[in-house]
């Protein structure tokens, strides 16, 4: 059973799915059914799709490099199509999540799921895109550029031979011709150090995406 603590959080997700669902409703984007199961916690559908990782993969293996963008940049084009952005605001949720930053950010979503990372996106047999892992989303503005880096920076840095085939062409191809600055890196740290609920995280190489385990989430 999980503790009250966890009960907030657990039902956040939930909410979440409601959000998302609303706002991509009709679209080639769609979120991992959620059902909230009162008194217990909720239930998620188990997706039987190839996420955009492994789907990018086979393309690379392949040799279908410029396919693979091209791909790529049709997910992230249809996350904005559909929401639009707006001018990123500094606000203090945006500072407490990821810290105080000076400088121009550009572009944001009104509502950001965080971590929409490649593996958490699964290619749907009629061409569209189901996300699972929203947990992390925000009504506060975050930089669009800083969430699509984010994205590009986890595939890369996985496997060798995606950096070998795709490098600075991923990140130029979505519009962030400087990559994965030392601000996202800031902001990576201050994001993790916020839901891990840690004071400090141990020098890594490269920022590990965190996993959390739910005992009381079941899959259908």
């Amino acid at each position: 059973a999980y503790s009250n603590q966890a009960v907030p959080f657990i039902h956040s997700i939930y909410k979440n799915y409601q959000k998302l669902s609303n706002i991509y409703k009709d679209s080639l984007i769609s979120y991992n059914k959620c059902v909230d199961i009162p008194g217990k916690g909720i239930s998620l559908d188990f997706i039987d799709s190839v996420s955009l990782s492994e789907h990018v993969d086979s393309m690379l293996n392949q040799g279908e490099i410029t396919q693979a963008v091209d791909l790529i940049q049709k997910v992230f084009q249809s996350i904005e199509k559909i929401q639009g952005l707006v001018d990123f605001r500094k606000s203090e949720e945006f500072i407490e999540v990821f810290g105080d930053y000076h400088q121009e950010f550009g572009k944001s979503l009104p509502v950001s799921n965080v971590d929409c990372i490649f593996d958490n996106i699964y290619i749907e047999n009629g061409g569209g895109y189901q996300i699972a892992d929203y947990e992390w989303t925000f009504d506060f503005l975050i930089p669009w550029d800083y969430i699509k880096a984010r994205c590009i920076h986890y595939y890369l840095s996985y496997r060798g031979f995606r950096r070998e085939l795709l490098g600075e062409r991923l990140y130029q191809s979505l519009g962030i011709p400087s990559g994965w600055t030392e601000v996202y890196q800031k902001m990576e740290e201050s994001f993790q150090r916020f839901v891990s609920g840690r004071d400090h995280l141990e020098s890594e190489p490269e920022y590990q995406k965190t996993n959390y385990l739910l005992e009381n989430i079941y899959h259908n």
